[in-house]
């Protein structure tokens, strides 16, 4: 059996751990198989918009598994994320997200860029999706030249070009007009037809009615999980729940293709224990009032709200249960009252409740962002203090080995010492002291030699030290400047979608009206795509600054001490000759018989001296290192600390 597309586990998202917790994902657990179509559906605080985020990859699980396409995603770190979600999913908002001085093909061209997709390629991806949407007569025009119908099918064109598993439409029609929106929707139930897998996020029951699947979460659960019988057929109901933030009248409506003129009955609305039952009559003409029967409501807990007229079935009773618990407010109707259309015959206390439900949002978004903050500065922190502790290691090997190299130049120094005394005692005649000399200036010359070879080698490394700092150091502090300069402005982008999110939210809760609610939807969208680009311009940041360029040592230029030997032995065999066997030592010789007799160390010297300073640079980066390694451990203050290990822990 072939593995399913999105497998979801005990998924639990919690802000807040511990006494006064939220739990905005309650165990979750779901599967979706390829070439699904399913409805996500869900009001404001239902958990909805949580889910829509863990299935995009745009956040991570508090608890529990979440497997895309055979990968589990659930642990992932923000720059693995992003791989993935560029990768896997193709992404329809509400808000459109198109760059506005782009073209609709160089919009569709864009996430190919970031792919690595060669030009000709993404180009011809970028054609064949904007012609699958039927904009290629549009492909040269910018978003402001089109409307919000066209723009949205860009934004449907871009997802669909790199071809991934998962479309995920979010709000997709939240934006359109009814006619603009029957078009999107026809496209997504196309693209399902060609066997790809739509998920569509919504909270309008009339749109979650046109998928083939439809999931329903309340409270951070999965309320129900059913297969939608009449898709595919040409009628269909929309409800609005009465609690929705700027809620219309709601209206039952049956649409049909036959052009027949559809008469409005009365309707009968009784109230039963735990909900509300809606009983419709379909009458023969127009005037006709009918028969209802109406019996007497009384308040008390309801978990159901319907505030419609409209037309159902005939003879069909249909039992509608509220997605919150609200008190009964009102009740318009008397026992015999005719109920006519348009008509508010039951109405509930919200007002509470959706006070409650925005002050938790905005805990939990407050909470999630802190959170986030927390991590990517103790992420910062581990990665400072894990490098300065390799490094330590680095420089406590290269101080050995530099220690080990200065014993064996004293160690040989101490060798020709002892050699030459040994060969004075030994050396009588003037022949000796002849050959002596000719040995004296053999060395001599091997001494000039290797000066000079040490000269070079410190010309290079001088050379090399010079173009680090003022070429190669300089460019890459540079890209750096540039690149956190760019972080900086998508952070103050960011900022400022945020601070025009909460204005739009007070002016929403001042007046929920529909264009204060519309405005509200657009802030919240423009914040997350600010959202987005900001980590985004962070993660580029921080790959660039995991590329410092090493500076050079003199290490680089350097031979191995075994260079440095020089042939000289320990004089064990010092006495084995007539003294011809000295010409290994390099001794100096004055005098004649009984004169003293010197060995000739001075590239010894000079190589120990070099080593030496070598040394001393050495231990002072250690000391450096071991500061940073020390101190930068407490970077994260206490508060940030139990934040942090609360959230790895849950």
């Amino acid at each position: 059996m072939e593995e399913a597309l999105i497998r979801v586990k005990d998924l639990c998202k919690i802000y807040n751990p511990g006494e006064n917790e939220v739990r905005a994902l309650d165990h979750i657990n779901l599967e979706i198989n390829k070439g699904e179509f399913v409805a996500i559906i869900g009001q404001s605080g239902s958990g909805k918009s949580t889910f829509m985020n863990m299935l995009g990859c745009l956040d991570v699980p508090t608890s529990g598994e979440y497997f895309l396409n055979g990968t589990d995603v659930s642990t992932m770190e923000d720059n693995e994320l992003s791989e993935v979600r560029n990768r896997e999913i193709g992404f329809i908002f509400q808000g459109f997200n198109l760059i506005s001085n782009l073209t609709a093909i160089e919009n569709v061209e864009l996430p190919l860029v970031y792919r690595g997709v060669d030009r000709k390629t993404r180009h011809k991806l970028a054609v064949e999706s904007l012609t699958m949407v039927g904009l290629e007569k549009r492909m040269d025009h910018r978003p402001n030249e089109m409307s919000g119908g066209q723009q949205q099918r860009v934004a449907i064109a871009r997802a669909i070009a790199a071809q991934p598993p998962v479309i995920l439409a979010d709000e997709p029609t939240g934006n359109l007009d009814s006619a603009s929106s029957k078009e999107i929707l026809q496209i997504l139930k196309s693209m399902h037809e060609q066997g790809k897998t739509v998920i569509l996020i919504t909270h309008d029951n009339g749109i979650a009615a046109q998928a083939r699947r439809v999931v329903r979460i309340m409270d951070g659960k999965i309320e129900s999980d059913f297969i939608n019988k009449n898709y595919g057929k040409e009628e269909y109901i929309k409800i609005s729940w009465m609690h929705k933030p700027g809620y219309k009248e709601t209206n039952i409506m049956k649409k049909k293709k036959s052009k027949k003129k559809i008469i409005i009955g009365a309707a009968a609305v009784l109230v039963v224990a735990g909900g509300v039952t809606v009983a419709g009559q379909r009458n023969s003409t127009e005037n006709q009032i009918p028969q209802v029967q109406v019996v007497i409501a009384e308040k008390g807990d309801v978990e159901e709200i319907v505030d419609a007229t409209g037309t159902v079935g005939s003879e069909e009773e249909k039992t509608y249960y509220s997605p919150v618990n609200a008190e009964l407010k009102t009740v318009s109707f008397a026992q015999g009252d005719v109920v006519k259309k348009g008509t508010k015959l039951i109405e509930f206390n919200t007002e509470d409740l959706e006070k409650d439900n925005r002050k938790a949002e905005l805990n939990l978004k407050s909470t999630k962002y802190d959170t986030k903050d927390t991590r990517n500065k103790s992420y910062k922190a581990e990665k400072k203090q894990k490098d300065a502790k390799k490094n330590v290691q680095e420089l406590e090997k290269k101080i050995k080995d530099k220690k080990a190299y200065v014993s064996s130049l004293k160690s040989q120094i101490s060798a020709a010492a002892a050699a030459a005394q040994r060969e004075a005692a030994a050396q009588a005649s003037a022949q000796a002291a002849a050959q002596a000399q000719a040995q004296q200036q053999e060395a001599q010359a091997k001494a000039q030699a290797e000066a000079k070879k040490q000269e070079e080698i410190q010309s290079k490394y001088q050379a090399a030290l010079y173009t680090y700092k003022t070429e190669t150091l300089p460019q890459y502090q540079q890209q750096l400047s540039d690149l956190n300069a760019q972080y900086n402005q998508a952070q103050s982008d960011y900022n400022q979608a945020d601070t025009t999110y909460q204005m739009a939210f007070a002016t929403w809760q001042a007046d929920p009206s529909d264009e204060n609610t519309q405005a509200l939807d657009n802030a919240e969208a423009a914040r997350t795509q600010a959202q987005l680009a900001m980590q985004q311009a962070q993660q580029t940041y921080n790959d660039l600054k995991q590329q410092t360029p090493k500076m050079p040592v003199l290490s680089d230029f350097t031979e191995s001490s075994a260079d440095y030997s020089w042939g000289i032995s320990d004089g064990s065999d010092a006495d084995d000759s007539d003294g011809e066997d000295s010409s290994s030592y390099g001794y100096d010789y004055s005098g004649s018989d009984g004169g003293t007799v010197t060995a000739d160390t001075s590239a010894l010297e000079s190589a120990l001296e070099t080593a030496s300073d070598e040394l001393a640079e050495l231990q002072s980066d250690l000391a450096s290192e071991k500061a940073i390694a020390e101190a930068d451990s407490t970077s994260l203050t206490k508060e940030e600390k139990e934040i942090l290990f609360k959230s790895k822990n849950n």
